[in-house]
């Protein structure tokens, strides 16, 4: 069996706005997540905490700071294991910027305006093997908080109920039933086995 240290420990948080979720699509080249839209998050250092890696990767990654944000909540925990990537333990975060559940509150005034935003819009998305990929609704800086540019990708502010259409990991979209639904659990446990970039089983627990 191979030693627990080879394996990769991540964070990864959503954090949502106006009913919006706030996503990455990775263009770095050699990403295994290439193309595919992710949660923002990344590598553990040594002697993180996994609260003190989600902060600063939210920050690295978007701008935000921690205090930007109504609430961050440790939520899940996650096992990616792949036959073609090794194993991932990844520490799930789920962060709003404005008070839960009321997103359609959130406004100018709730969303922080942030340093090197980009005012673009929303871009479109290209073809996908499952299916029609949902149409973006266009963001401008009433809309939704500016965010600071990302080299690991392309920031966007997804539609909630657009989410499931997205080009991502399969497995992310039971995640997204955990993090997401109107009856959502305390904390979830979840194993999901990779054969290539098929998810090939999954095992879950919930407390």
């Amino acid at each position: 069996m191979s030693r627990l240290s080879q394996a990769q420990v991540t964070t990864l948080a959503y954090i949502v706005c106006k009913g919006r979720c706030l996503f990455i699509r990775k263009t770095r080249a050699g990403d295994m997540n290439l193309d595919k839209y992710l949660g923002i998050g990344g590598h553990m250092e040594e002697g993180e905490s996994p609260e003190e890696c989600i902060i600063r990767e939210i920050k690295e990654e978007s701008g935000l700071s921690r205090d930007s944000l109504s609430s961050l909540e440790y939520r899940g925990h996650v096992t990616f294991v792949s036959d073609k990537y090794g194993t991932e333990y990844m520490h799930v975060f789920l962060g709003f910027l404005d008070d839960f559940p009321g997103l359609s509150s959130c406004n100018e005034a709730d969303c922080p305006k942030l340093s090197s935003g980009n005012e673009t819009d929303l871009p479109e998305l290209s073809a996908c093997d499952e299916g029609e990929l949902p149409e973006l609704s266009p963001c401008d800086e009433t809309d939704l908080p500016e965010l600071s540019s990302c080299d690991e990708g392309e920031l966007v502010w997804i539609d909630l109920p657009d989410i499931y259409g997205l080009p991502v990991w399969e497995g992310d979209k039971i995640m997204f039933d955990y993090l997401f639904s109107d009856n959502p659990p305390k904390f979830f446990s979840l194993k999901l086995c990779y054969e290539g970039d098929r998810l090939a089983s999954h095992s879950e627990n919930i407390y």
